[in-house]
């Protein structure tokens, strides 16, 4: 039986490290490694804390802003727009505000999953039900629609976004600023075509990952931390057997167009990403083994 991983103050230190290391325009990508039964999910559970509270602030020199997943929810494990809906969720609560990615989460919604209810967001921009909103909600996107008709028509595209989501709930002055704004609307079409329903989903991924670096501009102190925990359970064939899935391919290409992001990942082997791509070939000293897994090939940093 694998000993308990029960003293983590190096572990503790080396994510300190990794912190103070996210870059300004890019993003790092660490691994704790480990035997089930070790405590990964307990020094996850232990990092997101400290992360998220003031006193990460002190300990960090970093004003952090963090989300977490954890892989042993089946659902998670399918279902790639549920997991960047918590990813949303959980910076959402912590102060970031997403209003692109909320307009376009609303659009394809009603693309490609309007007889579904939508999960609850946080700090929402817009919703299907004015009760998710509250009493700040001023009418349907449709009414504010027509008092603000000739604005909506000088931006090329934008009002076929907002015909898609006339039912939804909005407050006026933040349909306002969505139309002062209008971000990544281009991102769902192309050459003047609205693209498939999967390039659609893939396309809000990317948006997701460019309106979190839009909320930190002017702060030089924010940072992200995505923690995601159980990440071996992606792979129904074990990481070392790799075959592409849904949800590691959504958290790919969330990453890929992230900015001043680190992102660790708690799991049972080490993933398979370098045979895709240079991108995801994860150094040597960027892996965290626990007691009792040991890669002959590797030492902790």
């Amino acid at each position: 039986m694998p000993e308990i991983f029960v003293n983590r103050d190096g572990a503790k230190r080396w994510f300190a490290d990794a912190v103070r290391a996210i870059p300004d325009d890019g993003v790092s990508l660490k691994i704790f490694t480990g035997a089930g039964g070790q405590g990964k999910t307990a020094l996850c559970d232990e990092l997101y804390r400290r992360a998220s509270s003031e006193d990460g602030f002190d300990a960090y020199n970093r004003d952090l802003k963090c989300a977490r997943v954890s892989f042993a929810n089946i659902t998670n494990r399918t279902d790639p727009l549920a997991v960047m809906i918590q990813i949303r969720n959980g910076f959402a609560k912590q102060g970031l505000s997403l209003p692109g990615f909320d307009l376009a989460l609303a659009f394809v919604w009603e693309q490609t999953r309007s007889h579904l209810a939508l999960p609850r967001l946080e700090n929402a921009w817009l919703a299907k039900s004015k009760e998710l909103l509250g009493e700040a909600v001023s009418d349907t996107v449709g009414a504010v629609i027509k008092d603000l008709h000739d604005e909506v028509d000088k931006i090329p595209l934008l009002g076929r976004v907002l015909n898609r989501i006339t039912g939804w709930s909005i407050d006026k002055a933040k349909f306002e600023y969505l139309i002062r704004e209008h971000r990544y609307i281009g991102d769902f079409f192309d050459k003047g075509e609205q693209r498939n329903d999967h390039e659609l989903e893939e396309a809000l991924y990317a948006i997701l990952a460019k309106d979190l670096a839009r909320a930190m501009e002017g702060d030089a102190r924010l940072a992200l931390v995505l923690f995601l925990d159980e990440y071996e359970g992606l792979f129904p064939g074990g990481a070392g057997n790799y075959q592409e899935q849904p949800v590691d391919r959504a958290i790919r290409r969330f990453v890929e167009n992230a900015s001043r992001l680190l992102v660790v990942f708690f799991s049972r082997e080490p993933l398979p990403w370098a045979k895709t791509s240079p991108f995801w070939s994860i150094a040597n000293s960027d892996h965290y083994d626990t007691p009792g897994w040991k890669d002959p090939m590797r030492r902790n940093g």
